[in-house]
């Protein structure tokens, strides 16, 4: 009796939709929502989990990331103020604020590479270049009708031209314990620098308008550690990372109208220690799922202080970095042998505050910042295999970050000034990455 055979052609066709074994190690961990401990992203758990990265071979890859858009939406509203000029208070008061995000650009680049030392130690090296420009508008006017003054109007035009550069190395080691157990250690060595351009227009009906300009300059050496724990068989995985939080060495220097101070301070936490807790689960051959989640505990620090007694210049800045809560999860789908796709949903809620304090001769300011900060991410992503080893990924975010901020600004040069400003705002941004990675 003859056999009837599989025609080759749908022989090769099943091949092709039916998720083969290769596609659990494929690397989604970012296309899922940006997991930290579970899952993986092939050579960028280097910089990533090095946990992960246990559990591979050695392989290399290119990422690069841009943001070609945003759109950003304020809600200024004046809660209090109470004013003294020349000392009279006035009978009748109004004031308003506006601020605008006139232009904002985002690029980074990653490299990473994990070699492959025994069976049971793997090498990691990250290194990342982050680049950012941003410009800002901020409009505040006052009028009031004082009794003796009459009426008087002062308004302020401030210009913001923000840049920040930062360059990261990531040193990590996984060890695979067992066929389902890892560790991982990982080392972050960054360098970062952050200057502001400011130019002010100020006018008031007694004097007129005046111009005013400066610039501030913050440089940080910054360092964590980190450890990581992974437990995976074939359908789950669980993770954990530890975190030791930010420590960071700042010199800050400023200049404004031919003043200038130049300070730096010994090493402090400027973030918290963090725990974030993950799962993997398989349900079949095409789906996955993954939900983590994770806290980072508070940080209180000084960027910069100044004292000059000869000319009885003081300021100091104190900041708040609060309590993080951090929620992500995750669904990948593998349609095709040779692809995978994914979405991914992560929510992140952080308060904080700062405190600046600045004097002189016959002149006092002193502000209080305290704000709450939401960010909802949604992700969606693809990883096609070109051919054997080779892999492209694309993803694409949209994020949307919502501030809620209350300033309280006491100023004393000898009229008085007193007000709380609430400021809430929107922030709608959509991000791209492309990433390579080669299989080795």
């Amino acid at each position: 009796m003859k056999t009837k055979q599989m025609p080759l052609k749908t022989l090769m066709l099943l091949l092709l939709i039916i998720p083969g074994t290769a596609s659990l190690a494929r690397g989604t961990a970012t296309m899922m929502g940006n997991l930290q401990t579970v899952s993986t992203d092939g050579p960028f758990d280097a910089i990533r989990n090095p946990a992960a990265m246990a559990f591979g071979g050695t392989s290399a890859g290119i990422n690069f990331f841009f943001s070609p858009w945003s759109g950003a939406s304020n809600d200024v509203k004046l809660k209090s103020i109470s004013v003294i000029i020349g000392g009279e208070t006035p009978t009748s008061l109004t004031a308003q604020s506006k601020s605008s995000l006139d232009k904002k650009t985002v690029m980074n680049q990653e490299f990473a590479t994990v070699i492959r030392m025994s069976d049971m130690f793997f090498l990691g090296i990250g290194v990342t270049a982050h680049s950012k420009n941003q410009e800002n508008n901020i409009d505040q006017s006052t009028s009031g009708v004082f009794p003796v003054a009459g009426a008087l109007t002062y308004s302020q035009n401030l210009e913001i031209r923000n840049s920040e550069t930062a360059y990261s190395t990531h040193f990590s080691l996984g060890v695979k314990l067992t066929e389902t157990i890892s560790m991982g250690y990982a080392l972050n060595v960054a360098i970062t620098n952050n200057e502001n351009n400011f130019s002010i227009y100020n006018f008031d009906s007694i004097s007129g308008g005046s111009n005013s300009s400066g610039n501030d300059s913050r440089g940080t050496i910054s360092g964590e550690i980190s450890a990581y724990f992974m437990h995976k068989t074939g359908t789950h995985q669980t993770g954990v990372n530890l975190n030791s939080g930010n420590y960071s060495w700042i010199d800050y220097s400023a200049e404004s109208d031919g003043f200038s101070y130049d300070t730096n301070f010994a090493g402090s936490y400027s973030s918290g220690a963090s725990l974030v807790a993950g799962h993997y689960w398989r349900f079949s051959p095409l789906i996955a799922a993954a939900f983590e989640a994770g806290v980072a505990i508070p940080a209180k620090y000084t960027p910069y202080s100044y004292n000059n007694t000869a000319l009885s210049i003081s300021i100091k800045q104190t900041e708040l970095n609060g309590l993080t809560i951090l929620t992500s999860m995750g669904i990948e789908i593998n349609p095709l042998k040779k692809l995978t796709t994914s979405l991914g949903l992560t929510y992140i809620n952080t308060r904080g505050g700062s405190r600046n304090i600045s004097s002189g001769v016959g002149e006092l300011t002193d502000s209080t910042t305290n704000y709450t900060v939401n960010v909802i991410k949604t992700t969606a992503g693809a990883q096609y295999t070109i051919f054997a080893g080779m892999e492209v990924n694309f993803t694409a975010s949209l994020v949307w970050l919502g501030t809620s901020v209350e300033q309280e600004t006491l100023q004393s040069s000898p009229d008085f000034f007193f007000y709380t400003i609430a400021t809430d705002s929107n922030t709608v941004q959509l991000d791209f990455s492309v990433s390579f990675v080669k299989k080795i």
